[in-house]
């Protein structure tokens, strides 16, 4: 679950509408639409020579094609028959399906498994799959978690080169963490491919940012805003607070043909009841539990999307003080922390401001 939230952009939970059309320059675009259960919303401050119509079906490609490499829920998905490979054999996987579970291995690596890409077993037992969302679970018991544990170790995942490998033929990818990261990255993909070089790409709260905004519509909690050269502002939702209450703002300028990203996740929205026990929806990988850390959100920004997304899962499991370790191993990744108690701790070099008043 995200939380930032962008002054023409909204992400989950985060409703405010965006300034009316009418007001915006006429080379201006922004468009939006739904997606894995979510939203999504592009904003380009110039749109060229395309006209809305290509635009909006290159942004359907891209989501078409990460749907098709990483969803759990259509059994022709990439994933899904990688899945009925034998363990040992390579199942070959597009270029973006790839980039997605490489940067997912990345993290698990650096996280010691705090963060994992095959955690299927796990989830199930807590209601948290495809096929079990929705449905009353049984609180799972210490015998059932240690046989979902044995399953989900680090190292049961391997690329070589575009190709998936299982170590054993019980490993089942779960990359539901990083769908939407992924979705991100390969519309961000699509608007540079046809020469765009400023942007803001939103997918269910995952952002990233091209070159800089081209106007100025300053919104509410929810939006995101600009003027002419300035930096990107996304605002970051309080977790604590009423949905589309702003904490922070993060101020977002890319390096010169680089994109930069955002991604929130926390702990107090998206929870569920199992076996009468009220439990947020990320779980520690090593001990097969929900996660009731001292944090209940993190932010962490870097230029790779798919990276932040998995690392703001990651963070709410580690903790802060592990996490600044973590990120230390990713170029130019910086964190903002949320704790239960209320209190908030900025990385130096994070790149906030107040939130907007």
């Amino acid at each position: 679950m995200v939380f930032a939230v962008g002054a023409l952009l909204s992400g989950p939970g985060c409703r405010a509408d965006p300034p009316s059309p009418s007001s915006w320059p006429p080379s201006a675009l922004q468009l939006e639409g739904e997606i894995f259960a979510s939203r999504w919303r592009v904003v380009l401050p110039e749109r060229g020579d395309d006209d809305e119509a290509v635009i909006r079906g290159a942004v359907g490609d891209a989501l078409a094609a990460t749907d098709a490499g990483l969803s759990l829920w259509r059994p022709d998905s990439a994933l899904l028959r990688c899945h009925a490979v034998p363990a040992g054999a390579p199942c070959a996987l597009d270029g973006l399906t790839a980039a997605a579970v490489r940067a997912a291995l990345r993290v698990e690596a650096a996280t010691d498994g705090a963060f994992g890409v095959a955690l299927e077993p796990l989830l199930a037992l807590w209601g948290l799959t495809a096929s079990t969302k929705g449905r009353a679970a049984p609180l799972p018991g210490p015998a059932a978690i240690a046989a979902a544990l044995a399953r989900i170790e680090p190292g049961g995942v391997a690329l070589q080169g575009d190709a998936l490998v299982r170590r054993r033929d019980d490993v089942r990818l779960d990359l539901t963490a990083v769908t939407d990261g992924a979705a991100a990255a390969a519309v961000a993909a699509a608007l540079r491919a046809r020469g765009h070089r400023d942007f803001l790409v939103d997918v269910a709260g995952e952002v990233v940012v091209a070159g800089r905004a081209g106007h100025d519509h300053l919104g509410g909690p929810g939006r995101t805003h600009g003027a002419a050269g300035r930096p990107w502002r996304v605002a970051i939702e309080d977790p604590r607070a009423a949905p589309d209450t702003p904490l922070r703002q993060a101020e977002l300028a890319p390096p010169p043909g680089r994109t930069w990203a955002l991604s929130t996740s926390g702990t107090t929205r998206a929870t569920r009841t199992v076996g009468g026990r009220t439990v947020t929806h990320v779980l520690d990988p090593r001990v097969g539990e929900p996660v009731d850390g001292e944090l209940v959100s993190c932010t962490i920004t870097g230029p790779d999307v798919v990276v932040v997304d998995a690392l703001s899962t990651a963070c709410l499991v580690l903790g802060r003080t592990a996490t600044a370790a973590v990120l230390a191993r990713f170029e130019g990744t910086r964190g903002l922390y949320v704790f239960a108690d209320g209190h908030v701790v900025a990385d130096e070099g994070f790149p906030g401001l107040p939130a907007p008043g």
